[in-house]
């Protein structure tokens, strides 16, 4: 893959986290979007911690609630991967994105979307007190810097008409959730404990039946040895009569 990087060190805007936005040849009804994106933290990259997705249809104004997303940031596997983000059939032409830095670079080497054309008429939509500006204001405090840069997405005539690229300081309230590596990592271990239980308990069941079987070999010798050494002489002479040691016994 080749990949597209922000910095959240630039010299640029300030305060603002990434933004990219997407125009599509007609309204669209979007299911989720796929972020293809690095995750070498040891080298100061890391998926975005938080996103949030507007929607569109003339392009001049974003108004409305916007989805939320999280990501749990993964510091354990090092490998780029897809992060998905459903969209919840939200319509529109354009879509903006932003996203918010874990470390200092975000790096994405494909975006595609899942979505399907809508028939009707619709209409642009309205300066609001709800823009982005605004919202962005007062949700999120000040941050460092940002750049920007432009990419082009493979798929679908998808094409970013803006990007910029900003530090996010706060991880707003998560509506879309990954699964977290670490979850997955803490069942690993429970069942391996589980499974490391089992095999001492089948252990500690074996030994004991050995002891007790042992115990019974010990005791069926030592009833024998304890027999013998009365030193007890049985027998018969013609006259029936029994003779042990030296002892004579008449029946008659």
């Amino acid at each position: 893959y080749d990949w597209v990087g922000w910095r959240n060190d630039s010299l640029g805007w300030a305060g603002k986290p990434v933004e990219m936005v997407f125009e599509f040849d007609s309204v669209r009804n979007f299911s989720s979007m796929v972020l293809h994106t690095n995750n070498m933290f040891s080298k100061d990259v890391q998926v975005f911690v938080h996103a949030k997705v507007f929607f569109s249809i003339g392009g001049q104004h974003f108004t409305g609630e916007p989805v939320q997303f999280s990501y749990m940031p993964d510091t354990v596997m090092e490998n780029a991967r897809d992060v998905t983000i459903k969209l919840h059939h939200r319509v529109g032409r354009y879509v903006q994105i932003h996203l918010y830095f874990a470390l200092r670079w975000i790096m994405l080497s494909e975006i595609s979307f899942n979505s399907a054309p809508v028939t009707g008429n619709f209409s642009d939509e309205e300066v609001n007190g709800n823009s982005i500006s605004q919202e962005n204001s007062i949700e999120y405090p000040l941050q460092r810097d940002e750049s920007g840069i432009n990419i082009v997405n493979k798929g679908e005539r998808n094409h970013v008409t803006q990007s910029k690229c900003t530090t996010s300081l706060i991880s707003p309230k998560p509506i879309d959730q990954e699964p977290e590596p670490h979850f997955v990592g803490v069942v690993i271990a429970a069942l391996t404990t589980i499974i490391l239980l089992l095999i001492v308990i089948i252990m500690f069941i074996v030994a004991k039946n050995k002891r007790t079987r042992t115990a019974a070999v010990l005791d069926a010798l030592q009833h024998n040895l304890h027999t013998d050494s009365l030193g007890i002489d049985k027998r018969l002479n013609s006259n029936f009569k029994v003779i042990i040691s030296g002892l004579f016994f008449s029946f008659f």
